[in-house]
C-alpha cells in the first residue's frame, strides 16, 4: 500500500492554491495597468485640448478679432474678443463650455484670465550712470490665460495650462 504512485489530495490542493495566488497577482497587475493607461489617455486628451485652446486664442488676441475654438471639429465655439475682455468683469473671470470628443468622453473647458500687476517701473542705467525710469503696463501687451480641462465622465481628470499670450496693444 505504501508503493502507490500519484499525488495525494493535500498535494493537489496546495498546488491549486499556489496557482490561484499567482493568477490573482497577475490579473491584479493587468487591472491596475489598464486603469493607469485609461487615466493617462484621458490626461493626454485634456493636455491636447488645453493646448489647442491656447493656440486658437493667440491670433484673436494679436489681431483683436473674434476667436473660433476647435474650428475643425463639430464642437466649434465662437468666442468673441469682447467675451475675453468680459472675463475680467465676471466674479470668477471664467468662460466655461462643454467639449464632447466622442460618446464616451465629455470635457468641460474653462478659460480664465489671470490679472497681471499693472504698473511696473523698470530702471535702466546708461553709460553716464544716469538712471532712466520708465513704466511698463504689462497687461496692455499680454494676457495671462489659464485653461482648465476636466473629463467629467471617465474619471474626473483635470489638467491646467497657463500661458502668457501677446495681444494687440490698447
Amino acid at each position: 500500500m505504501n508503493n502507490q504512485k500519484g499525488l495525494s489530495l493535500l498535494e493537489v490542493l496546495a498546488a491549486v492554491t499556489i496557482l490561484a495566488m499567482v493568477i490573482l497577482s497577475i490579473s491584479y497587475f493587468f487591472t491596475k495597468n489598464y486603469e493607469y493607461s485609461n487615466r493617462e489617455e484621458s490626461k493626454d486628451i485634456s493636455v491636447n485640448v488645453a493646448r489647442n485652446v491656447i493656440e486658437d486664442l493667440k491670433p484673436g488676441l494679436m489681431n483683436g478679432t473674434a476667436v473660433t475654438l476647435f474650428s475643425n471639429s463639430e464642437a466649434a465655439h465662437a468666442l468673441a474678443l469682447n467675451e475675453i475682455e468680459l472675463l475680467r468683469d465676471n466674479q470668477d473671470n471664467t468662460f466655461t463650455f462643454d467639449y464632447i470628443t466622442d460618446p464616451i468622453s465629455h470635457l468641460k473647458v474653462a478659460i480664465r484670465e489671470i490679472n497681471i500687476p499693472n504698473n511696473r517701473t523698470y530702471t535702466i542705467t546708461d553709460e553716464l550712470n544716469t538712471e532712466i525710469r520708465f513704466p511698463f503696463v504689462m497687461n496692455h501687451y499680454f494676457s495671462h490665460i489659464e485653461v482648465t480641462v476636466t473629463d467629467t465622465l471617465l474619471n474626473n481628470t483635470t489638467y491646467t495650462l497657463q500661458s502668457y499670450l501677446e495681444k494687440r496693444p490698447r
